[in-house]
Protein backbone atom coordinates (compact mmCIF):
# COMPACT_ATOMS: atom_id res chain seq x y z
CA UNK A 1 0.00 0.00 0.00
CA UNK A 2 1.28 3.92 -1.20
CA UNK A 3 1.02 5.74 1.66
CA UNK A 4 -1.31 8.76 1.24
CA UNK A 5 1.24 11.62 1.96
CA UNK A 6 3.30 10.47 -0.84
CA UNK A 7 0.37 10.35 -3.27
CA UNK A 8 -0.47 13.66 -2.05
CA UNK A 9 3.10 15.17 -2.74
CA UNK A 10 3.43 13.11 -6.54
CA UNK A 11 0.19 14.93 -7.28
CA UNK A 12 1.57 18.79 -5.95
CA UNK A 13 5.18 17.81 -8.23
CA UNK A 14 3.06 16.70 -11.20
CA UNK A 15 0.87 19.89 -10.69
CA UNK A 16 3.77 21.90 -10.55
CA UNK A 17 5.82 20.58 -13.83
CA UNK A 18 2.49 21.28 -15.42
CA UNK A 19 2.02 24.78 -14.80
CA UNK A 20 5.43 25.59 -15.56
CA UNK A 21 5.60 24.06 -18.68
CA UNK A 22 2.34 26.00 -19.75
CA UNK A 23 3.46 29.42 -18.78
CA UNK A 24 7.23 28.53 -20.42
CA UNK A 25 5.56 27.40 -23.62
CA UNK A 26 3.29 30.74 -23.63
CA UNK A 27 6.33 32.72 -23.12
CA UNK A 28 8.20 31.43 -26.12
CA UNK A 29 5.02 32.39 -28.06
CA UNK A 30 4.83 35.68 -27.29
CA UNK A 31 8.18 36.14 -27.78
CA UNK A 32 8.35 34.83 -30.86
CA UNK A 33 5.46 36.51 -32.41
CA UNK A 34 6.68 40.03 -30.77
CA UNK A 35 4.20 40.42 -27.82
CA UNK A 36 6.31 40.51 -24.97
CA UNK A 37 7.53 44.39 -25.17
CA UNK A 38 10.56 44.14 -23.04
CA UNK A 39 14.69 44.99 -22.76
CA UNK A 40 16.66 42.27 -23.29
CA UNK A 41 16.42 39.38 -20.37
CA UNK A 42 13.17 40.63 -19.56
CA UNK A 43 9.79 39.63 -19.61
CA UNK A 44 6.19 40.95 -18.35
CA UNK A 45 6.05 37.40 -17.87
CA UNK A 46 8.95 37.44 -15.41
CA UNK A 47 8.73 41.03 -14.44
CA UNK A 48 4.83 41.75 -14.50
CA UNK A 49 5.66 44.88 -12.81
CA UNK A 50 7.48 46.54 -16.05
CA UNK A 51 5.15 47.60 -19.12
CA UNK A 52 8.90 48.99 -21.06
CA UNK A 53 8.46 48.84 -24.68
CA UNK A 54 11.35 49.14 -26.57
CA UNK A 55 9.86 49.11 -29.71
CA UNK A 56 8.69 52.59 -29.52
CA UNK A 57 11.20 55.21 -30.67
CA UNK A 58 12.83 57.59 -28.49
CA UNK A 59 11.10 60.63 -26.97
CA UNK A 60 12.79 63.92 -28.04
CA UNK A 61 12.94 67.34 -26.06
CA UNK A 62 14.35 70.17 -26.95
CA UNK A 63 14.50 73.65 -25.27
CA UNK A 64 17.03 76.88 -24.26
CA UNK A 65 20.10 76.24 -22.04
CA UNK A 66 19.81 77.75 -18.79
CA UNK A 67 23.28 80.14 -17.71
CA UNK A 68 26.19 80.88 -18.89
CA UNK A 69 28.99 83.09 -18.48
CA UNK A 70 32.53 84.05 -20.29
CA UNK A 71 35.68 83.71 -17.80
CA UNK A 72 39.79 84.37 -18.28
CA UNK A 73 41.36 80.87 -16.85
CA UNK A 74 43.81 82.70 -14.50
CA UNK A 75 46.72 79.69 -14.42
CA UNK A 76 48.46 79.68 -17.45
CA UNK A 77 51.51 77.55 -18.11
CA UNK A 78 54.18 75.76 -20.31
CA UNK A 79 52.05 73.46 -21.68
CA UNK A 80 51.10 75.00 -24.95
CA UNK A 81 53.58 75.39 -27.84
CA UNK A 82 53.81 78.30 -27.29
CA UNK A 83 54.53 81.67 -24.26
CA UNK A 84 52.87 84.93 -24.54
CA UNK A 85 54.64 87.42 -23.84
CA UNK A 86 52.73 90.86 -23.48
CA UNK A 87 52.53 94.38 -21.98
CA UNK A 88 49.01 96.21 -23.10
CA UNK A 89 46.60 98.13 -21.73
CA UNK A 90 45.25 96.25 -18.58
CA UNK A 91 47.98 92.67 -19.62
CA UNK A 92 51.01 92.06 -19.06
CA UNK A 93 52.34 88.40 -18.78
CA UNK A 94 55.79 86.97 -17.48
CA UNK A 95 57.62 84.32 -18.92
CA UNK A 96 59.36 82.10 -16.30
CA UNK A 97 62.44 79.48 -17.05
CA UNK A 98 64.33 77.18 -15.05
CA UNK A 99 67.72 75.00 -16.67
CA UNK A 100 69.44 72.45 -15.12
CA UNK A 101 73.39 73.20 -14.86
CA UNK A 102 74.03 69.50 -12.83
CA UNK A 103 76.08 68.57 -15.61
CA UNK A 104 78.49 71.78 -15.35
CA UNK A 105 80.37 70.89 -12.03
CA UNK A 106 83.39 72.93 -12.73
CA UNK A 107 83.13 76.29 -11.72
CA UNK A 108 85.78 77.41 -13.59
CA UNK A 109 84.98 76.50 -16.90
CA UNK A 110 81.62 78.61 -17.48
CA UNK A 111 82.37 81.46 -19.28
CA UNK A 112 79.08 82.84 -20.37
CA UNK A 113 75.12 82.45 -20.67
CA UNK A 114 72.18 83.70 -22.98
CA UNK A 115 69.18 83.25 -23.55
CA UNK A 116 67.63 82.54 -27.48
CA UNK A 117 64.26 83.04 -27.83
CA UNK A 118 62.20 82.07 -31.02
CA UNK A 119 59.75 84.65 -32.01
CA UNK A 120 56.69 83.37 -34.12
CA UNK A 121 54.69 86.98 -33.97
CA UNK A 122 54.76 89.98 -32.00
CA UNK A 123 54.44 93.70 -32.28
CA UNK A 124 56.56 94.89 -35.28
CA UNK A 125 58.19 97.75 -33.73
CA UNK A 126 59.76 95.58 -31.13
CA UNK A 127 60.32 95.78 -27.49
CA UNK A 128 62.84 96.01 -25.10
CA UNK A 129 63.09 92.97 -22.21
CA UNK A 130 64.04 92.81 -19.01
CA UNK A 131 64.97 89.58 -16.40
CA UNK A 132 64.51 89.04 -12.94
CA UNK A 133 65.63 86.59 -10.61
CA UNK A 134 63.00 84.48 -8.92
CA UNK A 135 63.11 84.94 -5.34
CA UNK A 136 64.32 81.60 -2.93
CA UNK A 137 61.29 82.31 -0.73
CA UNK A 138 59.05 82.26 -3.99
CA UNK A 139 56.71 79.15 -4.59
CA UNK A 140 58.41 76.03 -5.87
CA UNK A 141 56.97 75.43 -9.39
CA UNK A 142 57.03 73.50 -12.75
CA UNK A 143 55.60 74.59 -15.99
CA UNK A 144 52.28 72.63 -15.39
CA UNK A 145 51.67 74.29 -11.89
CA UNK A 146 52.30 77.95 -11.49
CA UNK A 147 50.59 80.06 -8.69
CA UNK A 148 47.54 82.42 -9.46
CA UNK A 149 49.49 85.23 -8.12
CA UNK A 150 52.65 84.23 -9.96
CA UNK A 151 56.44 83.83 -8.71
CA UNK A 152 57.67 86.79 -7.12
CA UNK A 153 60.67 88.16 -8.29
CA UNK A 154 63.43 90.45 -7.17
CA UNK A 155 63.08 93.96 -6.97
CA UNK A 156 65.71 94.99 -9.66
CA UNK A 157 66.36 93.11 -12.93
CA UNK A 158 69.49 91.58 -13.48
CA UNK A 159 69.32 92.31 -17.28
CA UNK A 160 67.83 95.20 -18.89
CA UNK A 161 67.55 95.21 -23.01
CA UNK A 162 69.40 98.27 -24.90
CA UNK A 163 67.45 97.38 -28.12
CA UNK A 164 64.39 96.28 -29.03
CA UNK A 165 63.69 92.76 -30.55
CA UNK A 166 61.13 92.42 -32.89
CA UNK A 167 59.64 89.29 -35.01
CA UNK A 168 60.66 88.60 -38.78
CA UNK A 169 58.79 91.32 -40.83
CA UNK A 170 57.93 88.43 -43.50
CA UNK A 171 56.20 86.30 -40.67
CA UNK A 172 58.41 83.47 -40.70
CA UNK A 173 59.71 82.40 -37.17
CA UNK A 174 63.34 84.21 -36.05
CA UNK A 175 65.70 83.56 -33.54
CA UNK A 176 66.75 86.38 -31.65
CA UNK A 177 70.43 85.21 -30.02
CA UNK A 178 71.82 86.61 -26.79
CA UNK A 179 67.78 87.93 -26.08
CA UNK A 180 68.86 87.68 -22.53
CA UNK A 181 72.40 87.66 -21.35
CA UNK A 182 72.58 86.36 -17.55
CA UNK A 183 75.39 87.02 -15.43
CA UNK A 184 78.66 84.55 -14.52
CA UNK A 185 77.61 84.71 -10.92
CA UNK A 186 74.22 83.55 -11.57
CA UNK A 187 75.32 80.77 -13.55
CA UNK A 188 78.39 79.77 -10.84
CA UNK A 189 75.70 80.11 -8.04
CA UNK A 190 73.43 77.81 -9.77
CA UNK A 191 76.42 75.42 -10.39
CA UNK A 192 77.44 75.45 -6.40
CA UNK A 193 73.74 75.11 -5.13
CA UNK A 194 70.90 73.92 -7.06
CA UNK A 195 68.77 74.12 -4.87
CA UNK A 196 69.13 77.90 -5.46
CA UNK A 197 68.31 77.75 -9.23
CA UNK A 198 65.03 79.10 -9.07
CA UNK A 199 64.91 80.38 -12.54
CA UNK A 200 64.38 83.41 -13.67
CA UNK A 201 61.22 86.02 -15.26
CA UNK A 202 61.56 87.87 -18.49
CA UNK A 203 59.15 90.75 -19.14
CA UNK A 204 58.60 93.82 -21.22
CA UNK A 205 60.36 96.84 -20.36
CA UNK A 206 58.15 98.93 -18.41
CA UNK A 207 58.27 101.80 -20.64
CA UNK A 208 57.62 99.66 -24.29
CA UNK A 209 54.05 98.48 -25.33
CA UNK A 210 53.27 95.46 -27.34
CA UNK A 211 53.56 91.83 -27.58
CA UNK A 212 56.01 88.31 -28.66
CA UNK A 213 54.61 84.80 -29.38
CA UNK A 214 57.58 82.78 -28.13
CA UNK A 215 57.92 79.44 -28.70
CA UNK A 216 57.75 77.11 -26.16
CA UNK A 217 61.00 74.40 -25.66
CA UNK A 218 57.72 71.65 -26.87
CA UNK A 219 57.57 73.33 -30.04
CA UNK A 220 58.79 72.43 -33.57
CA UNK A 221 59.51 75.02 -35.44
CA UNK A 222 58.90 75.19 -38.96
CA UNK A 223 61.14 77.38 -41.76
CA UNK A 224 63.47 77.33 -44.08
CA UNK A 225 66.03 80.31 -42.28
CA UNK A 226 69.23 78.20 -41.33
CA UNK A 227 69.73 80.32 -38.94
CA UNK A 228 66.38 79.11 -36.54
CA UNK A 229 66.05 77.58 -33.88
CA UNK A 230 64.04 74.12 -34.12
CA UNK A 231 64.25 73.49 -30.51
CA UNK A 232 62.47 76.65 -29.01
CA UNK A 233 64.09 78.04 -25.74
CA UNK A 234 67.87 77.58 -25.35
CA UNK A 235 69.97 78.71 -22.70
CA UNK A 236 73.72 78.76 -24.20
CA UNK A 237 76.50 78.15 -21.87
CA UNK A 238 80.06 78.56 -23.34
CA UNK A 239 82.83 76.19 -21.99
CA UNK A 240 86.07 77.73 -23.06
CA UNK A 241 85.49 77.74 -26.99
CA UNK A 242 82.46 74.77 -27.38
CA UNK A 243 79.64 76.09 -26.38
CA UNK A 244 76.80 74.02 -25.32
CA UNK A 245 72.71 74.24 -25.54
CA UNK A 246 70.55 73.55 -23.16
CA UNK A 247 67.13 72.99 -23.30
CA UNK A 248 64.70 74.46 -20.54
CA UNK A 249 63.80 72.09 -18.08
CA UNK A 250 60.48 74.48 -16.96
CA UNK A 251 59.43 76.90 -19.27
CA UNK A 252 55.80 78.58 -18.47
CA UNK A 253 54.38 81.71 -18.65
CA UNK A 254 51.59 83.89 -16.55
CA UNK A 255 48.95 86.38 -17.87
CA UNK A 256 47.35 88.89 -15.87
CA UNK A 257 44.71 90.24 -16.97
CA UNK A 258 42.56 93.73 -15.41
CA UNK A 259 40.72 94.43 -18.25
CA UNK A 260 36.84 94.02 -17.45
CA UNK A 261 35.15 90.86 -19.47
CA UNK A 262 32.22 90.74 -20.71
CA UNK A 263 28.53 90.44 -17.94
CA UNK A 264 26.59 87.30 -17.44
CA UNK A 265 23.66 88.92 -19.26
CA UNK A 266 25.43 90.04 -22.47
CA UNK A 267 23.73 88.82 -25.26
CA UNK A 268 27.05 87.13 -26.89
CA UNK A 269 30.00 84.56 -25.23
CA UNK A 270 33.19 85.82 -26.05
CA UNK A 271 35.41 82.92 -27.12
CA UNK A 272 39.51 83.84 -27.47
CA UNK A 273 42.80 82.01 -27.99
CA UNK A 274 46.01 83.92 -27.59
CA UNK A 275 44.76 85.05 -24.26
CA UNK A 276 42.20 82.32 -23.47
CA UNK A 277 39.02 83.19 -23.25
CA UNK A 278 36.55 80.24 -22.74
CA UNK A 279 32.43 80.01 -22.38
CA UNK A 280 30.47 78.39 -19.61
CA UNK A 281 27.23 76.62 -20.23
CA UNK A 282 24.59 74.69 -18.39
CA UNK A 283 21.40 73.20 -18.77
CA UNK A 284 19.23 73.10 -15.33
CA UNK A 285 17.29 69.10 -15.21
CA UNK A 286 14.93 70.46 -13.10
CA UNK A 287 13.50 72.39 -15.65
CA UNK A 288 13.57 69.13 -18.33
CA UNK A 289 11.80 67.28 -15.79
CA UNK A 290 14.09 63.65 -17.10
CA UNK A 291 13.41 60.83 -14.74
CA UNK A 292 16.05 58.99 -13.09
CA UNK A 293 16.70 55.91 -14.90
CA UNK A 294 15.97 57.48 -18.15
CA UNK A 295 18.25 56.43 -21.06
CA UNK A 296 19.98 59.22 -23.48
CA UNK A 297 20.33 58.18 -26.69
CA UNK A 298 21.77 61.48 -28.06
CA UNK A 299 22.24 64.93 -26.49
CA UNK A 300 23.05 67.45 -29.17
CA UNK A 301 24.01 71.94 -27.95
CA UNK A 302 23.69 73.81 -31.16
CA UNK A 303 24.97 77.99 -30.58
CA UNK A 304 24.85 80.02 -33.39
CA UNK A 305 27.73 82.27 -33.88
CA UNK A 306 27.72 86.28 -34.35
CA UNK A 307 28.25 87.12 -38.05
CA UNK A 308 31.51 88.68 -38.85
CA UNK A 309 33.16 87.69 -35.49
CA UNK A 310 35.48 85.04 -36.67
CA UNK A 311 38.27 87.05 -39.35
CA UNK A 312 38.07 85.94 -42.68
CA UNK A 313 41.26 84.09 -43.02
CA UNK A 314 40.90 82.44 -39.55
CA UNK A 315 40.29 78.50 -39.55
CA UNK A 316 39.99 77.09 -35.96
CA UNK A 317 38.63 74.19 -33.77
CA UNK A 318 36.19 75.23 -31.15
CA UNK A 319 35.78 71.89 -28.83
CA UNK A 320 33.34 71.30 -25.76
CA UNK A 321 34.48 70.23 -22.52
CA UNK A 322 32.60 68.66 -19.36
CA UNK A 323 33.48 70.64 -16.07
CA UNK A 324 34.83 68.57 -13.03
CA UNK A 325 34.23 71.78 -10.78
CA UNK A 326 31.26 74.12 -9.95
CA UNK A 327 31.02 77.78 -11.04
CA UNK A 328 27.96 80.43 -10.77
CA UNK A 329 27.11 83.12 -13.45
CA UNK A 330 27.67 85.79 -10.06
CA UNK A 331 31.62 85.59 -9.66
CA UNK A 332 34.46 84.82 -12.30
CA UNK A 333 36.34 82.09 -11.13
CA UNK A 334 40.01 81.27 -10.97
CA UNK A 335 40.02 78.16 -13.29
CA UNK A 336 37.14 75.49 -13.70
CA UNK A 337 38.56 71.90 -14.06
CA UNK A 338 37.79 70.06 -17.22
CA UNK A 339 38.17 66.69 -18.60
CA UNK A 340 41.04 66.11 -20.30
CA UNK A 341 39.34 65.06 -23.77
CA UNK A 342 36.82 66.95 -25.01
CA UNK A 343 32.87 65.41 -25.51
CA UNK A 344 33.05 66.94 -29.31
CA UNK A 345 34.64 69.09 -31.55
CA UNK A 346 34.22 71.10 -34.62
CA UNK A 347 36.23 73.46 -37.45
CA UNK A 348 35.19 76.97 -37.69
CA UNK A 349 35.73 79.57 -40.23
CA UNK A 350 34.28 82.65 -41.67
CA UNK A 351 31.53 81.55 -43.14
CA UNK A 352 30.26 78.97 -40.36
CA UNK A 353 26.79 80.18 -38.75
CA UNK A 354 25.89 77.40 -35.61
CA UNK A 355 28.18 74.35 -34.56
CA UNK A 356 26.72 71.66 -32.78
CA UNK A 357 28.37 69.34 -29.86
CA UNK A 358 27.40 65.95 -29.16
CA UNK A 359 27.51 65.92 -24.87
CA UNK A 360 25.21 62.67 -24.83
CA UNK A 361 27.62 60.84 -22.15
CA UNK A 362 27.42 63.64 -20.35
CA UNK A 363 23.68 64.29 -19.81
CA UNK A 364 23.08 60.51 -18.59
CA UNK A 365 25.92 60.58 -16.32
CA UNK A 366 23.80 63.93 -15.03
CA UNK A 367 20.55 62.53 -15.41
CA UNK A 368 22.10 59.24 -13.05
CA UNK A 369 22.26 61.73 -10.57
CA UNK A 370 26.26 63.19 -10.83
CA UNK A 371 26.86 66.50 -10.19
CA UNK A 372 25.67 68.75 -13.26
CA UNK A 373 28.62 70.99 -13.54
CA UNK A 374 27.83 71.99 -16.91
CA UNK A 375 30.32 72.11 -20.13
CA UNK A 376 32.92 74.31 -21.58
CA UNK A 377 33.78 75.26 -24.64
CA UNK A 378 37.13 76.50 -25.97
CA UNK A 379 39.21 77.35 -28.98
CA UNK A 380 41.96 74.12 -29.42
CA UNK A 381 45.65 75.52 -29.54
CA UNK A 382 45.07 78.44 -26.65
CA UNK A 383 48.60 80.83 -26.31
CA UNK A 384 49.03 80.42 -29.92
CA UNK A 385 48.31 82.34 -32.61
CA UNK A 386 45.66 85.20 -32.07
CA UNK A 387 41.93 83.64 -32.93
CA UNK A 388 38.50 84.45 -31.64
CA UNK A 389 34.98 84.19 -32.16
CA UNK A 390 31.28 84.90 -30.26
CA UNK A 391 28.31 82.98 -29.84
CA UNK A 392 24.65 83.84 -28.82
CA UNK A 393 24.34 83.70 -25.25
CA UNK A 394 20.80 82.52 -23.49
CA UNK A 395 19.84 86.16 -22.95
CA UNK A 396 19.81 86.32 -27.17
CA UNK A 397 16.52 85.85 -28.85
CA UNK A 398 16.10 83.55 -31.65
CA UNK A 399 20.10 82.50 -32.01
CA UNK A 400 20.50 80.96 -27.93
CA UNK A 401 22.19 78.26 -26.93
CA UNK A 402 19.72 75.16 -27.44
CA UNK A 403 19.80 71.35 -26.48
CA UNK A 404 17.66 68.77 -28.61
CA UNK A 405 17.19 65.50 -26.21
CA UNK A 406 16.67 61.59 -27.72
CA UNK A 407 15.88 59.51 -24.47
CA UNK A 408 13.83 56.69 -23.51
CA UNK A 409 11.66 57.11 -20.55
CA UNK A 410 12.05 54.58 -17.15
CA UNK A 411 9.76 51.13 -17.03
CA UNK A 412 6.30 52.63 -15.67
CA UNK A 413 5.42 50.22 -13.15
CA UNK A 414 2.01 48.05 -14.35
CA UNK A 415 -0.20 49.18 -11.53
CA UNK A 416 0.62 52.47 -12.44
CA UNK A 417 -1.42 52.29 -15.65
CA UNK A 418 -3.86 50.20 -13.91
CA UNK A 419 -5.27 53.25 -11.67
CA UNK A 420 -8.23 54.97 -12.57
Amino acid sequence: MVPFKWLELSRRRFLIRTVLLFWGVLAGMLGAFGLCGCSPGETDLTHPGSTRDLSNQPDTLTGPWSEDRIFRPKLQTGNFVSLLLARQEGLSSDLYFRFDLAEFSDTSTVVGAELDLTLLDGTEAGVRLEAFLIEETAAEWVEGEIPHAGLSTAAEPFFIGTAPIAPNSSGDPVTVNGAVVIPNDVIHAWQVDADANHGFAVRIASSNVGFLNVAASEAIVDTSEATVSTTGLRLRVSEGQAPATLKATDDAYRVFDTRPIDEPTDRTLFVERQIPHRALIRVDLDMIGLPVGSTIHRAELTLGLVPGSIAEEDTFVVAAYRNNSDWTIDVEPDTVTVDPVPTDFTTVNFATESVSFDFGGAMQDWVDGEPNYGLTLRILSEGSDDASLRFASVEADSTAPAYRLEFVSPPSPRWEDARP
